[in-house]
This record gives C-alpha cells, structure tokens and sequence, in this order.
C-alpha cells in the first residue's frame, strides 16, 4: 500500500499559472502584510506578498534612464517636503519651481534676482540638478553673480559633497575656463574643506595662473582639517615644492600651539623630520626645515641635539655652522652661549664639517 501523498495540490489544485510552496517569513514581515491587507478593507495578504515580490523582480529590471528618473523625482520631493511653508507639494509643483529657479538664473534682467535664485536653487534642488547651471554663472557671470553661485556651491555640498567637491576639482582643472572662474572654484574648495581636493589642489600649485588660489584653498583645507596627518604631505616627494612648504608650516604652526608640552623626545622627531625635508627636497623647503632646526635650537640647549645637528652638518655644514655662530652671538644667557660655542667645537672635529665651519 502506498504512503499518503503530503502534497497539498493532492487534495487542493493549485490555480493555473501559480504554485503552491511552503515557506517561512519572520513573524514581523508577516504582520506588517496582514496588516496592510486589513487596512485596505480585507483581502488575502499572500496576495500583497505576491504583488510585492511582482514589484522587486520589475524594478531590478527597470531601464537606467527610468531609474535615474524615479531617484530625481525622490529626491525632488524630499528637498521639497524639508522647505519651510512648502510641505506637500508634489513632485511636480516642486520640479516647475527648480526649472522657474534655472530659467531666472539663464534669462533674467536682475542681476540681485539671479542671485537669489542661485541661493534658492541650491536649497530646492538635488546637487545633481543644481551643479550645471550653478557653474555656468561661476564661468560667465559678473563678479557679484559668480560670487553668489560660488556661495551656492559650497551649500549644495551640503547634500552631496563628492559630487561636489569632484565638479569644482574638474572646473580647477580646466584650463579652458577663465581664470576668475577657476580661482572661484579653488576659494570654494576651501569653504567646503573637504580632505578629497588636497590632492589635487596640491598638484594644482603647478599651474601658474591658478597657483595662488590653490595654494590658500590648500593651506586652508590642510590646518582646518584635524583628521588629515600633514607629514603625509611633507612626505611625499611627487607633490610639488610649494605643497611640502606649506604641510611643514602647517606642521610647525599645531606644533607651536603646544608648545608647553613638548619632550626631548618630541624635539628629537621634530628635528628628524625636518632633516628628512633637508634631505630629500629642494632649496625652499631645505630652507624652511633648517629655519624649524634653528627653532627648537633657539628654545633648548642640551646636549640631546648634538646628534640632530651632526646630522644637519653632514648634510649642510654651512647651515649648521651658521645656526650654532648665530646661536653662540645672540644667547640671551652665558649658558646659551656656551652650550652653542662649545657645539660648534664638536662639529668642528666632524669629518667635512671644519672647513666650512671656521668662517
């Protein structure tokens, strides 16, 4: 005799098109359908489980460009629902003002109108939308409008600040934009203080007719930016000169600030780090680097810095020599003076340093 049949469409066919399975939901996911379907007047709730799972596999399948549709619209509404007064719009009311705001930033007479449409564009709408029409102003406005669409920028990051940040990197780039336009760019980039345009605004140094603002968008970024290490930068001998400067001042400025802590041993790393800078980079940033030696010279006179500026004088005896004779003329106390004279007869015996120590 054969065994029962466990199969439910044994006893209960199942309807053309469908089958009949055995699953397990989570309890919750299964209320949440129940629920639905008493709210909507009754209803078989596994019939919402197949509608919602109808819906999944669609939008997987859904067309770039509609899915680039859908999430404006989304965001759209969001941006629109978060104005103040302007909760409940739809969709559509919030698309006709953004496109109203683009058209008065294009066409309209008032300059002051324009600006406040910049500002308001950047409120209403996703960066996404706001960034192309923001940037025409930054390239041919006047002065007073490429400011207020710079300013608008900088809001926009607010919502999306890779996006952001990688358009206002690209129009720095662009030698094909005008120089006004660029430097705008630039000055925003540091508004924003994103620690992604140090990079690049490092390897914009190179390009004199940005350089300038580049510079004073990266020093910005650099001292403001608390989780950025600036030894990186001083480090990495592919940036440019200007840049490795500017991470030792920025370096030499936090350092400065604490002052009243500093160890030997902290003094020790501080005057090896420089040395790396005298080491491997050029005359300028050798400059800077002897100036912050000379520094912790100044301040301190103990024996523990013979071996940095040992190191110095290999490197540079004329730098070292000159440091200490400067250090032994203008000690403010006997024992500065001789601590730096009797410093500069030790380097006197190093092998290479003598020669250009005896001036």
């Amino acid at each position: 005799m054969k065994p029962a049949s466990h199969d439910p469409d044994a006893f209960f066919p199942a309807t053309p098109g469908k089958t009949r399975i055995t699953i397990r939901l989570d309890d919750d996911v299964l209320e949440w359908f129940r629920r639905r379907a008493h709210q909507g007047g009754g209803g078989n709730y596994q019939t919402l489980i197949n509608l919602a799972l109808h819906e999944y596999i669609e939008q997987r399948h859904e067309a770039l460009e509609d899915a680039i549709r859908r999430v404006v619209r989304e965001e759209l509404r969001e941006a629109a629902e978060k104005q103040p007064g302007r909760a409940g719009r739809s969709p559509l009311e919030a698309r006709a003002e953004i496109d109203r705001l683009i058209e008065t930033l294009r066409a309209g007479a008032d300059e002051a109108g324009r600006a406040a449409a910049a500002r308001a564009l950047a409120r209403a709408a996703p960066a996404a939308v706001a960034l192309p029409p923001l940037l025409e102003l930054l390239d041919g406005a006047g002065e007073a409008l490429a400011d207020a669409a710079a300013e608008a920028l900088v809001a926009s990051a607010a919502k999306d600040e890779s996006r952001v940040v990688a358009t206002l990197l690209e129009a720095l780039a662009s030698p094909e934009r005008p120089v006004a336009a660029r430097e705008r760019a630039a000055a925003a980039l540091a508004r924003v203080g994103s620690a992604e345009a140090l990079r690049p605004l490092a390897r914009a140094l190179a390009d004199p007719s940005v350089s300038e603002a580049a510079a004073a968008a990266f020093a910005s970024v650099l001292a403001h930016r608390r989780d950025v290490r600036a030894e990186a930068y001083l480090r990495d001998t592919a940036l440019p000169e200007q840049a490795r400067v500017m991470a030792l001042q920025c370096l030499a400025a936090k350092r400065s600030a604490a002052a009243e802590s500093r160890r030997p041993e902290d003094e020790i790393a501080w005057m090896r780090l420089c040395l790396d800078a005298v080491r491997d980079g050029g005359a300028d940033l050798a400059q800077v680097a002897t100036q912050q030696i000379e520094e912790v010279v100044r301040a301190r006179h103990a024996d523990w810095m013979l071996p940095p500026l040992r190191e110095l004088a290999a490197l540079d005896p004329d730098a070292a020599a000159a440091l200490l004779i400067r250090r032994a003329a203008e000690g403010t106390t006997l024992a500065e003076r001789e601590w730096a004279e009797s410093a500069l007869a030790r380097l006197r015996r190093e092998p290479g340093v003598e020669a250009a120590t005896e001036s």
